[in-house]
C-alpha cells in the first residue's frame, strides 16, 4: 500500500480522523496501535483500522508498486523517498490520547524507536 495524504490528519464527516505515524518498522507501530484500537476504542476484528504502508516518495516502481528491500534488483521503498508508516482511523476526541500513548512508548525507547537497526531514510 502507498499512503498519498496530506501532511495534516484530516476530520472527515463523520467525525473521525485518519492519521499516519512512522516511527521505524513499521510491523511494531501497527502492534501498538492495534493495542490501543482494541483499549481505548473498544475494537475488535474487521473493526481494527490499523494499516501499514508507505508515505512520502515522490516516485513508485513498474504498475505502481513500492517493494522492500530485496535481492532481485526490484523498487526499493527507500530509495523512492517512501517511509514506513501505519494508518489508523480513530475519533476526533481520541486523537490525542492515541497519539500520546505511541508517543510515550517511543520515548521509553533508545532512538526513540524499538529496533535500533531501524536506519536510513525510510525510518524516519
Amino acid at each position: 500500500i502507498v499512503y498519498n495524504a496530506p501532511w495534516a490528519a484530516n476530520a472527515v464527516e463523520d467525525g473521525t480522523v485518519s492519521i499516519y505515524f512512522g516511527q521505524g518498522c513499521f510491523w511494531h507501530v501497527q502492534n501498538q496501535l492495534v493495542q490501543q484500537e482494541m483499549k481505548v476504542l473498544g475494537r475488535q476484528g474487521a473493526a481494527i483500522t490499523a494499516r501499514a504502508g508507505y508515505a512520502g516518495g515522490i516516485e513508485t516502481g513498474d504498475k505502481g508498486k513500492v517493494c522492500y528491500h530485496n535481492r532481485q534488483g526490484a523498487p526499493d521503498y527507500g530509495k523512492m523517498g517512501h517511509t514506513e508508516v501505519v494508518n489508523v482511523v480513530v475519533p476526533e476526541d481520541k486523537v490525542g490520547e492515541i497519539g500520546k500513548s505511541l508517543l510515550d512508548d517511543a520515548a521509553g525507547s533508545i532512538f526513540g524507536r524499538h529496533d535500533p537497526q531501524d536506519f536510513g531514510p525510510e525510518y524516519r
